[in-house]
């Protein structure tokens, strides 16, 4: 792990610049600040970081801390850190398995946040440059998604009802399903590929299926009914019990979506959460089916909504942190530039190992949630996946 110039900062290869860790293309980095985070996994699993001063003036006391999804802090890879301009902070990571990574940079005069993945292959038709590129890759990571067999993830396709059963199943951790054979649906056969999903689904009330006794599996997923999933989802599922319902608005919240819609409830409650904004036209379009990309996006928020509201001392449902004593630390490190680096930072080739959980931002109120996205420019969804096709 080094602090070097600039001019010698080539080593890194060709870095992409994250923006923020929401997942801004690159141009999104926030202007006024002097700090910039680079990442790129040459290989797989091999991820070379830095944190570059663009400004024109010594940044001091920085610490680089990397962090899980789950607002838990998992590694400190420097302190009392002063990077002069140009200088930047390098190091490589090894990674075992997949992670979803996000980096808090903070100094005295600036901070700066960003995201990686790592053993995470991306999608070819979801670009950085994509709005919801870090929410895709971040179910990826989570292996909430898997993608299609040819790669792709089809970020404009149209989410079936039995993909939001598989999505959502996953999202809770992949608890058990009833037992094989117990299918509440009369259209929906246990040899149906995500029939074990989708009785979850029933068995936990997020759905209730159709008043005729079906579930219509490949049916596109509208948009009320999104928000009736992701609703029960939070207050009927993960925290039940815990987390009042907030009592519903006597006024539309869209101009598209009338009190006595009968999902008004939920989609208010989408709104004043954060998960949902509308279009710029003040509708909601419940009606609409919601694409792949933009479903990403929603359980994206739906994720760091429940952060806020998880007890900082409750561990992550996809397992408790490894000991840190699996990574290999240096008790030194070296400095190649003017920066200087404090003894207790961990040396180049950490070893992320097999189990072991990755952490959050200590400023926990600034990231745990992710503020709204324009979703009027969301692509417009692709209507009619095929049965069969389905790839959450």
């Amino acid at each position: 792990m080094t602090v070097t110039s600039r001019a010698s900062a080539a080593l890194l290869g060709v870095l992409v610049l994250l923006g923020t860790w929401l997942g801004g293309p690159p141009t999104a980095r926030a202007a006024d600040s002097a700090l910039a985070v680079y990442a790129d996994e040459p290989a797989l699993g091999t991820v070379e970081l830095g944190v570059v001063n663009e400004g024109t003036a010594p940044l001091t006391g920085c610490e680089i801390w990397l962090f899980d999804d789950w607002n838990t802090p998992w590694l400190r890879l420097a302190t009392g850190l002063t990077l002069a301009p140009a200088d930047s902070f390098e190091t490589t990571l090894l990674f075992q398995e997949k992670a979803f990574v996000l980096v808090q940079a903070t100094c005295d005069q600036a901070s700066h946040q960003a995201a990686f993945t790592a053993l995470t292959p991306a999608f070819p038709d979801v670009p950085a440059q994509d709005m919801f590129h870090t929410e895709v890759m971040w179910l990826a990571a989570n292996d909430i998604t898997t993608g299609y067999p040819d790669g792709t993830f089809r970020p404009g396709a149209s989410v079936n009802r039995d993909a939001m059963a598989a999505f959502l199943h996953r999202m809770a951790g992949r608890p058990v399903p009833p037992a094989p054979g117990t299918a509440p649906f009369a259209d929906v056969a246990p040899s149906d590929q995500f029939a074990a999903e989708i009785g979850w689904l029933a068995a936990t009330g997020i759905t209730t299926g159709y008043p005729d006794g079906t579930f219509r599996p490949v049916t596109p997923v509208n948009r009320d009914a999104m928000a009736a999933f992701v609703y029960r989802f939070f207050h009927d599922h993960w925290f039940a019990g815990t987390v009042a319902a907030p009592t519903p608005p006597t006024t539309p919240v869209f101009v598209d979506v009338a009190t006595d819609n009968p999902f008004h409830a939920e989609i208010a409650w989408l709104a004043s959460s954060g998960i949902a904004t509308g279009w710029e036209d003040g509708t909601f379009r419940p009606l609409t089916p919601i694409a792949r990309d933009a479903m990403a996006a929603f359980l994206f928020r739906l994720h760091w909504l429940i952060v806020a509201n998880t007890p900082d001392d409750t561990v992550s449902p996809l397992g408790a942190p490894a000991d840190l004593a699996t990574t290999r630390l240096a008790t030194t490190g070296t400095a190649d530039g003017p920066g200087a680096v404090p003894a207790d930072v961990v040396a180049a080739d950490v070893v992320v190992a097999a189990g072991m959980e990755l952490p959050v931002m200590e400023d926990a109120a600034a990231v745990r949630l992710a503020p709204s996205r324009a979703e009027a420019s969301a692509p417009a969804p692709s209507h009619g996946t095929a049965a069969g096709q389905t790839a959450p």
